[in-house]
């Protein structure tokens, strides 16, 4: 047993010693809207963890098990059906029995084509829209890996969720096979939730069913990230700014016996004030009502820093997303940030005639004085919207990995304000105040030209 555990630690390692988010921007080889999140873990890892009697690779640290609440966001997309899920609850990981279980409602919406019989025509094609919501639960095993990584394998045979501890335990971040899920350990009394903070959100959006008419531009959706900042939390209300950058293609069918189609992928820019009822219970779980909406569920961390929740209404509007917000520092600077961080991230994108998903997973390092090196592994979900085969492109679904491990910088602002520079893009986002917590955002537009013609709305979260 300990032999195949080390050989998965060293698997797990090499995967992880690959990749970036700092240089993202940079090398990006597709695009996407909708899209499934992909985690690090590859079959042959995932085989080994199951085969082996006793997961513990890693001494258990102190704080690390319990009961969190948690919240998820994902997306899929198999060419012919796009889809949005949030999902809330409490998830229980016994680190000692090596297992865990999960419960919460779960909110979902699905835009699928519906091939007509007859597809010489370009243009006959058709969208619907459904949603649904129902209480999910399951449970599986938990391995504990080097450098603060942890794996939660379902029972069920699914694809693993991989991902990171904060070194207090408090704190889970994973990215599963088709989304981003952030955790935080049930408090022992409600939170003290207020003060100044700032945070990121990543936002899909599927219209409702529509039929695609001759020289009408449709589209399958749209993404977006979002800054908040600054954000005020003061008797039972949250109100701040919102900035939205937005990411959308149109298609237009020209018509005719061939598939001809001409696309035009777009960025814009938004946003304006808010404010909404805010209010949390005693084990931190939140709960943020804006005026003519549903509630939206989330979670907050033990000591009122830290809070996530979800985003839009799928069943309602066929919107869903996730937000991350952090408390405000003072006087931080270049040297409140060191030493390695695991981090996961997942992204939307678009670009000529593909749609893409893509997630990562990795290792990034601090120097405290603006130096950045990173090891991360990347997998990507890419779908061909091509139809030489046919209208409707089912089967154009690819997936690939690659590997980054960056050179570049970093700079912090004294409120917690942070920007890595890469050699082709720059990201941007915060930290904690005690800098053990980083979220980011990325807006990269291609520029049409050939080495660069994709675009992407990204969201990174890290953890010391």
């Amino acid at each position: 047993d300990g032999l195949a555990a080390e050989l998965v630690r060293q698997k797990v390692d090499l995967l992880l010693s690959q990749g970036n988010p700092a240089s993202h921007a940079a090398q990006r080889a597709t695009a996407t809207i909708p899209i499934v999140i992909t985690n690090a873990i590859d079959p042959e890892i995932r085989d080994d963890l199951k085969a082996a009697a006793t997961p513990g690779e890693a001494s258990v640290p102190q704080g690390l098990g319990g009961i969190y609440n948690f919240v998820s966001f994902s997306a899929e997309d198999t060419g012919t059906s796009l889809s949005l899920e949030q999902q809330s609850g409490t998830v229980n990981v016994d680190v000692s029995a090596r297992t865990f279980s999960h419960s919460g409602p779960k909110w979902s919406v699905n835009l699928g084509e519906v091939c007509s019989a007859n597809q010489n025509t370009a243009c006959n094609r058709a969208f619907t829209r459904s949603t649904s919501s129902a209480t999910q639960s399951g449970g599986g095993s938990v391995s504990l890996l080097g450098g603060n990584q942890i794996l939660l394998q379902p029972s069920s045979g699914d694809r693993g969720a991989l991902g990171f501890y904060g070194s207090s335990g408090n704190v889970i971040v994973l990215a599963t096979d088709d989304g981003l899920i952030v955790a935080f350990k049930q408090a022992s009394s409600a939170p003290t939730l207020g003060g100044s903070y700032h945070g990121v959100q990543l936002d899909g959006s599927l219209r409702d069913s529509f039929t695609v008419g001759q020289g009408i531009p449709f589209n399958l959706g749209e993404a977006s990230t979002g800054v908040d900042d600054p954000v005020t939390i003061s008797g039972g209300t949250v109100s701040g700014t919102n900035s939205k950058n937005v990411l959308s293609r149109d298609i237009t069918c020209n018509g005719g016996a061939s598939c001809s189609y001409s696309e035009t992928v777009s960025g814009s820019t938004g946003g304006g004030s808010f404010s909404a009822p805010v209010s949390v219970d005693g084990t931190g779980a939140l709960t943020v009502s804006p005026s003519g909406e549903v509630a939206h569920k989330g979670a907050v961390s033990a000591d009122g820093k830290l809070f996530a929740f979800l985003d839009g209404d799928p069943v309602g509007n066929g919107d869903a997303g996730i937000v991350i917000g952090m408390k405000q520092g003072s006087g931080m600077t270049n040297a409140s940030l060191h030493g390695s961080y695991g981090f996961v991230s997942y992204e939307f994108g678009l670009g000529p005639g593909a749609r893409s998903l893509q997630g990562e997973s990795g290792i990034v390092n601090l120097d405290g004085s603006g130096g950045l090196t990173a090891n991360l592994a990347s997998r990507q979900m890419r779908v061909n919207t091509g139809c030489n085969t046919g209208f409707c492109p089912g089967s154009a679904v690819s997936q690939n990995s690659k590997t980054e491990s960056p050179n570049t910088t970093y700079s912090v602002a004294a409120t917690g304000g942070v920007t890595i520079v890469g050699s082709d893009g720059t990201i941007s986002g915060f930290a904690s105040p005690d800098g053990s917590v980083l979220v980011f955002t990325e807006n990269h537009d291609g520029s049409g030209q050939n080495t660069d013609a994709y675009s992407q709305r990204g969201r990174f979260v890290g953890l010391k």
